[in-house]
């Protein structure tokens, strides 16, 4: 997939504690870290690196559990240890120096996580992201049942080309069933999927008591100290916006962009209204 990407894309590895973390670089610039949501991995922004590239030195880091990073045992993951740490030490090691940090879904938890630890943050970009919500949907309740979870994984969702349950999964995020993807993207989510199911990681993010602790963000959010843009997509059937576009405005100095017609990923989905606005707000 990354050599359809219209600029030269490098993929590297680098060793952060006991994990070999995956991540691809492109373009030249200011630093500008890419966090994407769920256990996609960096393809999640295959529509926005080129145009990102032209402007900034990118980096899309696979996280642990994702993409091609080292694999990991979901119902063991500790969110602090495992994402927010080791993301951390990934900005040390790569000496990104001042930087901007763009994070979808759980990357936007991690990337309000980092702001408020990092004073080397220059702006955040957050996308539908975890953090911002009081309560979560029935059905993911549910799926925090690990056992569940896992059946559904090796049944309805078992990984592979010819289960096409797999490609209405990626496509449930989008409000366009439709969407035109590339047919490069849809294999590589088939083989991320392989290796490591991207439902058991959203189960490991599931409580069935509710949002977890983690998660509930109201009191830092005031805290959050640089410039910051909340893009949400408006049809978002999972957080939708207008019950918690209060919340956004929780962050002192924040800008929000809500995304007509698209849902989870608006990366994706919108890609040239998303990528028009993040790159507004970064070079403003």
């Amino acid at each position: 997939m990354a050599k359809k990407i219209a600029v030269p894309v490098k993929i590297e590895k680098i060793k952060i504690g006991k994990y070999d973390i995956n991540y691809v670089t492109a373009g030249s610039g200011k630093p500008l870290l890419l966090i994407h949501g769920g256990n996609i991995g960096w393809g999640q922004w295959y529509p926005n690196i080129a145009e990102f590239a032209k402007h900034f030195r990118v980096y899309a880091i696979d996280l642990v559990g994702a993409g091609r990073s080292s694999k990991v045992d979901f119902s063991k993951l500790d969110l602090q240890r495992d994402l927010v740490d080791v993301v951390s030490e990934f900005i040390e090691k790569k000496r990104l120096g001042n930087f901007s940090v763009v994070g979808s879904s759980i990357g936007g938890w991690i990337a309000l996580e980092l702001t408020l630890t990092k004073s080397n943050v220059e702006k955040l970009v957050v996308v539908d992201s975890i953090g911002f919500a009081d309560s979560i949907r029935f059905a993911d309740k549910i799926l925090s049942i690990t056992p569940f979870a896992k059946l559904l994984a090796k049944t309805v969702l078992t990984p592979k080309r010819n289960n096409k349950n797999i490609e209405k999964f990626l496509r449930d995020v989008f409000y366009k069933k439709d969407l035109e993807i590339w047919e490069e993207f849809i294999d590589y989510f088939y083989d991320t999927m392989k290796t490591s199911h991207n439902l058991l990681f959203i189960s490991s993010l599931s409580s069935f008591f509710g949002v977890r602790s983690e998660f509930r963000m109201k009191d830092k959010l005031p805290k959050i100290g640089c410039g910051t843009l909340v893009i949400w997509g408006e049809k978002d059937k999972f957080m939708s916006p207008a019950k918690i576009y209060n919340n956004f405005k929780l962050i002192p100095n924040v800008s929000v962009e809500i995304i007509k017609n698209a849902g989870h990923i608006p990366s994706i989905e919108k890609s040239a209204e998303f990528n028009k606005l993040v790159l507004k707000f970064l070079r403003s």
